[in-house]
């Protein structure tokens, strides 16, 4: 998935222990610092550690409650530069 200059500049300057981003059924955005597993049953992204980012409303819309797997953040950040980073 490709994301805005701004979404990208956004998710460099995050804390880097948080390398998962993900999006709620009811629409929250959510950081996570070890991978979330979705849970159809409670419309969430089940992990430990998070942090929702709601002062972002009109970013990253590309990230729905339907995806079927969270995205990573340095893959996201590295889409743009053509890299992946498959290790978790």
């Amino acid at each position: 998935m490709n994301i805005s200059e701004i979404e990208k500049i956004i998710l460099e300057n995050i804390n880097s222990k948080y390398k998962w981003i993900a999006r709620d059924k009811n629409g929250d955005l959510n950081l996570y610092e070890t991978k979330p597993q979705k849970s159809v049953r409670t419309g969430y992204w089940a992990s430990d550690n998070y942090k929702p980012i709601d002062i972002f409303p009109k970013l990253f819309l590309n990230i729905v409650w339907e995806d079927k797997e969270p995205y990573k953040i340095s893959n996201l950040i590295n889409n743009s530069l053509g890299v992946e980073d498959n290790n978790e």
